[in-house]
C-alpha cells in the first residue's frame, strides 16, 4: 500500500516565510511532515530583528524527542529545521491515527511572545510483507473435491511497517502451465488467505503436482512479497481393480481330470490389480457359468486366480465353457470388484480316420482346357473336430492324387480337393476321351497320419469344335461341256471332321463372285457340284472357284471351316451364228470427211467361243465410197464427199465365223459440219431482282448458231461464281435464268450476283461461247428500325430546360431509303412537356417539374419508323421505353447546372478538304459510292449530331445521302455510253448541326457548310463489236473486214 511522500504545510507549499516573529507567527499552523524527510529540512523560515528568539522543548530534559527540531540565525533571518529523523515505528499503533503522528506540540518558539510549533508526521510504506515461510509444500488425496470449493491451504502475513493497511493478495499457476486452474484465492478481510480447491482431481490422469506462486502487498503501497506453494496429489482408493485381458482364450484337451485320475492338467491363469498405486490385496471367484455345468467342471484358486478342471471334458458333449471371473478387493469387496471372460475351447483328440465321401466320382469337362482351370471336387471328413477356435489339428487332412493314365495330365489342390489342369495338351478328346484317376485323404499334423480310403474319379472329355474339316485332295479339277443343262452333275467334292456331332457335321458352299452362283451349284450335305445356268452364255474355258466346308457347332462365331480350291473346264462347240452388237440403223457423215477417215467401226459377237470373226461390204453397195476393213470392221471414206450430193447412202455388210454367216444394211447420211459456235446476242447481260423473291425468272439470254441441223441446236448451262450465285439456274433450253431459292439482300451484300452463261451447240465436236450475267438484288425493306436496348434512363434536375436532352438512335439493315430511320413520340406522360423531332432528338419544351411528373418521372415510348412501306407489312415499328427522373435540387445549384449545360457554340466541319468517288456504270441502284464524314466539337447529342443534305448538282435525284451517316448511294440506274452520257457529276452537299428543314433556312448560318463531291463514271464492257456489212466467204484469197467502232473507250479483247 502507497503511503503520502508529500510534505504539507498548512500556510502554503515549501519553506513558511513570514516577516517580524511577533506579528506573523500568530498565524503559525501545524507542520507536516514525511518519517523519511532527512535531517537539515527546512521547516520555517521567519525575519526577527526585534527579539531575541528561542526554542524550549517541552519535555523533560534529555528526552531524545527534544532533538527534533533546532532554530539557526543568519543575521535577521531565522529557520526552523529539522534536526533528527522522526520514525513512526518508535511510536505505539495507538498513537497513529489515519497512518499519521500528532499534532506533537513539543516545542515553544519564543521571538516577542510564546508561539507553540505543532508537528504532523505521516508514515511510510518502508518494509516488505513476511510470508510465515519462504515456500510451502502440501499434500492433498485426489479425492478431496467433493462437489463444493474445499480450503487446502491456509497463510497469514506481517508487516513491520507502523500502521500498515491491510494486505492485497495475487495468485498465479506456474505448474502445469495451463489456461486455467482448478485452485482459487477468494479476498478476506485480514492478513490471512486460504488457497480453494474448485475442481476435482484425479491422480491416475491428472497432473501430480501444482506449483502456485502467491503475491502480498500493501493497499496502494509499492513492497511486495511472493511465495511459491507446492501441492503435491495423493493417490486414493477410487478406482477399480482391472483385469489384463477383458476376454481369456485358453486350449483344454478333452479327458477325465477327476480327483484320482491319472490325467493331469497344468492350470491356466487370470490376473487383476489394482489400479490405484495403494495395491490393496485381490481376490479371484466364479460368478457363472455358461453352459451352467461349466460352473461345476472348473474351480478357480482364491488368492492366485488358477483356473483347474475338476471334471470330465468330452468335447462331443461339452465343446466350449465360458467363465464370468470376478476380482475385488478385500478392503471394498463390494464396490471395488472387476469382471472378465474366460473362453475355454475343449479340444479334440485325434480318435478317427479321414473318410472319403464317395467311393467314385464321375465328372466331364471340355477338352483342351487351360492349366490350372478346375475340372472336379473331391471331398472327404474327419469326425475328429477342429474347434471353434481353429486350434484342434486333428481333422485337418491332404487330399492326394495318383494312377494317372497319362502321368501329369491332372493335380489336386492339397487344401480343397480341387483336381485341376495340369497338361493341357494331353486333353484331347480325339485321343482319350475318359480318364481314371485314384484319390485318398491323409491327416497333416497329427502322429498317427491315418490316411483315409481311396476313391476313384472317372473325368469324361466332352467334344470341343477343336478340329477344321479337311478335303481329300485339296484340288480338285473337273471337265463339262458347254452344251450342259441345268442339274448336270460336275463332279463332287468331301471333307471329313474329327470332332462329333455338331462340331463334326460339315455343309458345303461355293464363294467367290456371282457368276459363279450363276454357272455351278453345290449340294451343301453331299458336296455334289452341278450345272446351275448356261455355259453358252458369257462362254469361258475355265471357271476358278474355292469351296468351302464348315462344320456346324452351335456357336456360330467358332464355327470352323477348310477351303478348297475347283477348276471346271469347260469345252467349246461352234453351234452359234456371230451376230452384231450395237449395230446403228444408220450413220451420219460429215461432208467435209477427208479419204481416209473412219467413220465407223461395226462390231459382232459370236457364243462360241475362240471363233473368228471377218466383216465385209457388198460390193454392189456404198458406190464405191466406202471400204471395210475385214478384221476390224471399220468403214472409212474412199473419197472426197459432198454435202450436196448423196445425201443418202445404203450399205450391205455381213459378219462371218467361217460356218454362219450374218447380213445387215446400214443407211448412211451425209451431214452438216460443225464449224460455227453459238454466239451470245449481249456480250454482258444485267438484270435486276428484289429480295426475297423465289421462282422468279429474271432475264433470258439468247444465242445463236450458223449451223444446221442438230450442229445449230443450243443448250444453256451456267457456271457459278461468288456469293448467292448457286441461288440460280438455267433453262438448258429457253436461256430464261429463274432465282431459284429466296435472296438476302443483307447476306448477299450490295455488288451484283456473277454468273458465265454458256451455250452449247449438239455438233461434234461441240462448241460454246460465253457472257456474263450480272444480277442486282435490289432492297426490300424487309426490316424494320431496332434500338440497342428497349429501355433509357436518365436523370436531370428540377427547373432543367434544354433545347436537346436526349439523341435516340436505331438500326435498320436494309439498303437506301429503306434504312432511312425517321422518330416520333409515340406517347408520354405529359405530352406538352416533350418533343421527339424526325431525327431523333428529344427536347424539354418547358422546366421540369416534380409536381408534373408520376412520381418524380417522366415516361416517354419514342417510335423509330421508315418512311418507305415494309414488306411485309406485318413488321413493327421499333420502340424506346424513356424515362426521365426529375431531381429536386436548391436553386443555387440550379443556377449552376443550367449554367454548365452545353450551348450550340460549335460548327460542324468535314473532314477532307475534298471528295471525289468513282463508280461504274453497270452498278445497281442502292450501291454505296462514298462516305462524307463531318463532325461537330459540341458534348451534347442534340448539338453534336450532324444532319446531311444534297443541295445542288443532283439532276433527276440520281444520288441521294444518309442524312444521318453521310452515306452517298446511287438513286437510279447509269448509262456510260450515247445517249446517256453519264460521265462526272459534282454535287453540293451540306452538313448541319440543326435539325431543320434545309429547304428554310438561312444558307449562310455558321451552323451549315458546304462540300463538293465529285463522281466520275467508270465503263464497262456491256457491248460486242459490230461488222459493218455481210462477212464474205472466199476460199484461197484474203478477207478484209472493217470493223465499227464499239462505243466503249477500251475495247475488250484486242
Amino acid at each position: 500500500m502507497e503511503k503520502l511522500l508529500i510534505l504539507f504545510l498548512l500556510l502554503g507549499f515549501g519553506n513558511l516565510v513570514l516577516g517580524s516573529c511577533d506579528q506573523d507567527l500568530q498565524t503559525l499552523g501545524p507542520i507536516r511532515l514525511l518519517e523519511t524527510d532527512s535531517p537539515g529540512k527546512v521547516l520555517i523560515n521567519f525575519t526577527n530583528s526585534q527579539y531575541p528568539v528561542d526554542l524550549i522543548c517541552l519535555l523533560p530534559r534529555g528526552d531524545p524527542k527534544c532533538d527534533y527540531v533546532s532554530v539557526n540565525r543568519t543575521g535577521d533571518d531565522y529557520k526552523l529545521i529539522l534536526s533528527k529523523q522522526i520514525d513512526v515505528e518508535s511510536f505505539t499503533k495507538e498513537s497513529l491515527t489515519n497512518h499519521e503522528i500528532g499534532p506533537l506540540r513539543y516545542y515553544v518558539l519564543q521571538c516577542g511572545a510564546n508561539f507553540t510549533v505543532s508537528l504532523i508526521v505521516m508514515a511510510v510504506d518502508e518494509f516488505r510483507p513476511r510470508f510465515v515461510a519462504e515456500s510451502f509444500n502440501i499434500s492433498i488425496p485426489e479425492d478431496s473435491f467433493k462437489g463444493i470449493p474445499k480450503a487446502v491451504f491456509h497463510f497469514n502475513t506481517s508487516d513491520d511497517d507502523n500502521g500498515a493497511r491491510f494486505q492485497e493478495f495475487t495468485m498465479k499457476q506456474i505448474q502445469p502451465e495451463t489456461s486455467g486452474s482448478i485452485f482459487d484465492l477468494p479476498d478476506e478481510d485480514d492478513d490471512s488467505r486460504s488457497i480453494m480447491l474448485t475442481a476435482p482431481l484425479d491422480y491416475e490422469t491428472g497432473p501430480r503436482l501444482y506449483i502456485l506462486q502467491v503475491t502480498a502487498g500493501e493497499e496502494k503501497g509499492t513492497m511486495s512479497s511472493s511465495v511459491n506453494v507446492t501441492i503435491h496429489i495423493t493417490d486414493a482408493d477410487d478406482q477399480n481393480p482391472e483385469f489384463d485381458k477383458q476376454v481369456y482364450n485358453f486350449a483344454v484337451p478333452e479327458g477325465n481330470y477327476s480327483p484320482g485320475s491319472s490325467q493331469t492338467f497344468i492350470p491356466i491363469s487370470v490376473l487383476a490389480r489394482d489400479k490405484d498405486t495403494l495395491n490393496e490385496t485381490i481376490h479371484y471367484n466364479i460368478t457363472q457359468g455358461y453352459p451352467s455345468q461349466c460352473g461345476s467342471v472348473f474351480q478357480i484358486d482364491t488368492l492366485t486366480g488358477q483356473i483347474r478342471v475338476v471334471g470330465v471334458l468330452d468335447v462331443d458333449k461339452l465343446p466350449q465353457c465360458i467363465l464370468i471371473v470376478e476380482a475385488f478387493q478385500t478392503n471394498q469387496p463390494t464396490f471395488r470388484k472387476a469382471m472378465a471372460t474366460v473362453v475355454l475351447e475343449v479340444v479334440d483328440v485325434n480318435n478317427h480316420r479321414p473318410v472319403m465321401s464317395e467311393t467314385f466320382y464321375n465328372g466331364s469337362v471340355q477338352e483342351n482346357l487351360a492349366r490350372g482351370t478346375l475340372v472336379y471336387r473331391v471331398q472327404a471328413y474327419d469326425e475328429d473336430r477342429v474347434g471353434i477356435l481353429e486350434l484342434g489339428n486333428n481333422s485337418k487332412f491332404a487330399y492326394h492324387l495318383y494312377a494317372q493314365p497319362v502321368p501329369g495330365v491332372f493335380d489336386i489342390e492339397a487344401e480343397t480337393g480341387w483336381i485341376r489342369v495340369n497338361n493341357s495338351h494331353e486333353l484331347d478328346r480325339e485321343t482319350h476321351t475318359v480318364f481314371s484317376l485314384k484319390v485318398y485323404a491323409k491327416e497333416l499334423y497329427t502322429e498317427e497320419h491315418w490316411s483315409s480310403n481311396h476313391s476313384i474319379v472317372n473325368i469324361t472329355l466332352l467334344d470341343v469344335n477343336d478340329n477344321s474339316p479337311h478335303f481329300t485332295p485339296q484340288t480338285y479339277n473337273f471337265t463339262v461341256n458347254k452344251t450342259a443343262t441345268i442339274g448336270q452333275a460336275v463332279g463332287q467334292v468331301n471333307a471329313t471332321d474329327r470332332d462329333v456331332g455338331k462340331n463334326g457335321d460339315i455343309k458345303y458352299k461355293i464363294i467367290g463372285r456371282d457368276e459363279i452362283s450363276h454357272k455351278f451349284r453345290i449340294d451343301h450335305h453331299t458336296g455334289q457340284i452341278t450345272v446351275n445356268g448356261s455355259l453358252e452364255r458369257d462362254f469361258r474355258y475355265q471357271y476358278n472357284f474355292q469351296v468351302m466346308a464348315e462344320d456346324q457347332t452351335t456357336d456360330v462365331s467358332k464355327r470352323r471351316y477348310n477351303i478348297c480350291d475347283m477348276t471346271v473346264n469347260v469345252l467349246d462347240v461352234n453351234n452359234h451364228p456371230p451376230e452384231f452388237v450395237s449395230l446403228p440403223k444408220s450413220i451420219s457423215v460429215s461432208g467435209n470427211t477427208a479419204p481416209g477417215v473412219v467413220v465407223t467401226q461395226l462390231m459382232a459377237t459370236d457364243e462360241d467361243v475362240g471363233d473368228d470373226l471377218t466383216f465385209g461390204i457388198d460390193q454392189g453397195s456404198g458406190g464405191g465410197i466406202f471400204m471395210m476393213d475385214p478384221q476390224s470392221g471399220k468403214v472409212n471414206v474412199t473419197r472426197i464427199l459432198s454435202e450436196k450430193q448423196n445425201q443418202h447412202i445404203a450399205l450391205n455388210v455381213s459378219v462371218s465365223d467361217g460356218l454362219h454367216t450374218t447380213y445387215a444394211a446400214v443407211n448412211v447420211f451425209i451431214s452438216d459440219t460443225n464449224d460455227f459456235g453459238p454466239q451470245f446476242n449481249q456480250t454482258l447481260y444485267n438484270f435486276t431482282i428484289n429480295e426475297n423473291l423465289v421462282n422468279f425468272t429474271v432475264g433470258t439470254v439468247q444465242a445463236t448458231d450458223d449451223d444446221f441441223g442438230n450442229n445449230s441446236l443450243i443448250g444453256y448451262s451456267l457456271d457459278l461464281l461468288g456469293l448467292g450465285s448457286d441461288d440460280f439456274s438455267i433453262d438448258a433450253t429457253s436461256g430464261a435464268i429463274t432465282c431459284q431459292s429466296k435472296l438476302d439482300r443483307e447476306k448477299i451484300g450490295s455488288g451484283p450476283v456473277r454468273l458465265i452463261a454458256i451455250a452449247t451447240d449438239h455438233g461434234i465436236p461441240q462448241l460454246s461461247g460465253t457472257t456474263t450475267v450480272q444480277i442486282y438484288v435490289e432492297d426490300v425493306n424487309d426490316n424494320a428500325p431496332v434500338f440497342p436496348e428497349p429501355t433509357v434512363n436518365i436523370s436531370l434536375p428540377e427547373g432543367a430546360v434544354s433545347s436537346v436532352i436526349y439523341t435516340a438512335m436505331a438500326n435498320d439493315p436494309d439498303a437506301g431509303r429503306n434504312k432511312e430511320i425517321l422518330y416520333a413520340l409515340k406517347s408520354s406522360s405529359s405530352m406538352n412537356t416533350f418533343s421527339v423531332s424526325k431525327f431523333g432528338n428529344v427536347t424539354a419544351l418547358k422546366e421540369l417539374q416534380i409536381t408534373g411528373a408520376t412520381n418524380g418521372v417522366y415516361k416517354l415510348v419514342i417510335e423509330a419508323y421508315n418512311s418507305v412501306p415494309y414488306d411485309p407489312t406485318t413488321l413493327q415499328n421499333g420502340t424506346l421505353t424513356m424515362s426521365i427522373y426529375c431531381r429536386l435540387e436548391s436553386p443555387f445549384l440550379l443556377s449552376s447546372i443550367k449554367a454548365c449545360m452545353d450551348r450550340n457554340d460549335q460548327f460542324p466541319h468535314f473532314l477532307e478538304k475534298t471528295y471525289q468517288y468513282s463508280i461504274e456504270e453497270s452498278s445497281i441502284p442502292g450501291s454505296l459510292v462514298g462516305k462524307l464524314t463531318a463532325i461537330d466539337n459540341d458534348t451534347s447529342k442534340g448539338y453534336s449530331t450532324v444532319h446531311y443534305y444534297i443541295r445542288a448538282g443532283n439532276d433527276g435525284d440520281l444520288f441521294r445521302i444518309d442524312s444521318i451517316l453521310g452515306d452517298l448511294y446511287l438513286n437510279r440506274k447509269l448509262n456510260y455510253d450515247p445517249p446517256g452520257n453519264d460521265r462526272t457529276f459534282n454535287l453540293t452537299v451540306y452538313a448541319s448541326d440543326l435539325d431543320i428543314d434545309i429547304e428554310s433556312v438561312n444558307l449562310t448560318s455558321p451552323h451549315i457548310v458546304t462540300q463538293t463531291v465529285q463522281i466520275n463514271v467508270t465503263d464497262v464492257n456491256d457491248n460486242q463489236p459490230q461488222f459493218n456489212q455481210t462477212p464474205l466467204n472466199a476460199i484461197g484469197q484474203a478477207i478484209e473486214q472493217r470493223v465499227s467502232s464499239p462505243p466503249e473507250r477500251h475495247r475488250a479483247g484486242y
